[in-house]
C-alpha cells in the first residue's frame, strides 16, 4: 500500500506498479503501453482464455487462463462471462503470482465479451483481499456490438465497483463522435486503445 503522498521524483523508486490487460482487447492496450514504457518499477503482463491471441501479444509475462477440463483448453470464453469468471477462480494461484511485490496494481479490461467480463471482477476482488490499491480502466463497448455486450458489461461493472480503489469507465462510442464518419473499424478500435493508454498514462502521473 502506499504510505505517502508521492512526488515526482521518488514515485517510481518506492511503487511498484503491475499493469495487467485482461482479455483480447485488453491485449492490444497493454502491448502498447509495455512497449512504451520507460519505468523499471512498472511491470506488465497480459491475462487471455484465447491462446492464439495470447501468443500474438508482444508483452513478454503472459498468462493463459482456463477450466477444469482439457477439451476447450485455449479455445476461450466463446463469449461467455460465467466461463470467464470460473477460468480466473481456476486459475487463480497463477493469476496471484502475477502481482508478487506489487504496491498498486492497474487493471485494463474491455467489458462485453467472457474474458474482460468475467475475469477481471475476480481478480479485482483477490487483490483486495490481498490489500494491494487497484485502479481498474473498463471500456464500455461500442453500439454496434450489440445489447448482450451492453447488458454484460453493466452487470461487470456492477460486480467489479466494490473490489477497486478506483474504477476508470471509458465509452468506446463516445470516442467515435470526433472521428470521421467514413473511419475504418480498425481505424476506431486503435483510437479507442489509444485513448485508454492516456488515460493510464494520467492515472500514472497523478499518484
Amino acid at each position: 500500500m502506499i504510505k505517502k503522498k508521492l512526488n515526482f521524483q521518488d514515485k517510481y523508486t518506492l511503487v511498484k506498479i503491475t499493469v495487467a490487460g485482461i482479455g483480447v482487447g485488453a491485449q492490444n492496450v497493454v502491448d502498447y503501453l509495455s512497449l512504451n514504457n520507460q519505468s523499471e518499477n512498472i511491470s506488465f503482463a497480459v491475462i487471455n482464455s484465447d491462446k492464439n491471441i495470447l501468443e500474438t501479444a508482444k508483452t513478454k509475462n503472459k498468462l493463459l487462463i482456463h477450466g477444469k477440463e482439457k477439451t476447450f483448453y485455449g479455445l476461450g470464453c466463446g463469449g461467455n462471462v460465467p466461463v470467464g469468471k470460473q477460468y480466473a477462480e481456476f486459475c487463480i494461484n497463477e493469476i496471484e503470482n502475477l502481482f508478487n511485490d506489487t504496491d498498486v496494481a492497474i487493471l485494463v479490461s474491455c467489458f462485453g465479451g467472457g474474458c474482460g467480463t468475467g475475469a477481471t471482477p475476480v481478480i479485482a476482488q483477490m487483490l483486495k483481499n490481498k490489500g494491494i490499491k487497484t485502479i481498474a480502466i473498463v471500456s464500455k463497448p461500442f453500439d454496434y456490438e450489440g445489447e448482450r455486450r451492453k447488458e454484460c458489461t453493466a452487470l461487470g461493472i456492477e460486480k467489479i465497483k466494490n473490489f477497486v480503489d478506483k474504477l476508470i469507465l471509458v465509452d468506446n462510442q463516445d470516442f467515435m463522435t470526433t472521428l470521421p464518419e467514413d473511419i475504418t473499424l480498425k481505424e476506431g478500435w486503435n483510437y479507442a486503445n489509444k485513448k485508454i493508454a492516456e488515460l493510464f498514462e494520467k492515472e500514472i502521473a497523478e499518484f
